[in-house]
């Protein structure tokens, strides 16, 4: 009896409809294991990249700390108005470095072609 109890397991297990339904069950365990491998990385590269910028957050929010606690001090707010405005306290010289490379701005008094025919189509719209 027992042999043919195995042969009929056998057969029934060696089915195509079976072997069919096992190899459709292993595609889709590896599919989901590439899946889960592949969404895994991409987490990684995410949680590596908001590190980065965190600490690149965290330097400028320092450096902006540093500018905030500069300007509390009335030298600070000194400097950053001496910096923005290009302005010297009363009794100080100035001085201003030009580079020679820079070419000169034209004399408004001979404006190139392109200059004077944008000032008549303005002059005519007044």
């Amino acid at each position: 009896m027992q042999p043919r109890k195995y042969n009929k397991i056998k057969q029934f297990l060696f089915s195509p409809i079976v072997l069919f339904a096992i190899a459709v069950l292993t595609g889709l365990v590896l599919y989901s294991g590439i899946s889960l491998f592949i969404k895994r990385n991409d987490a990684w590269a995410k949680a590596r990249n908001a590190k980065a910028e965190e600490a690149t957050l965290v330097a400028k929010q320092d450096m902006l700390q540093e500018k905030i606690d500069s300007l509390d001090t009335e030298g600070g707010v000194d400097a950053a108005i001496r910096e923005k405005y290009h302005l010297a306290k009363p009794g100080e010289n100035l001085i201003v470095i030009t580079d020679s490379t820079v070419k000169p701005f034209k004399n408004p008094e001979n404006p190139s072609p392109w200059h004077r025919f944008k000032l008549k189509i303005g002059n005519i719209f007044k």
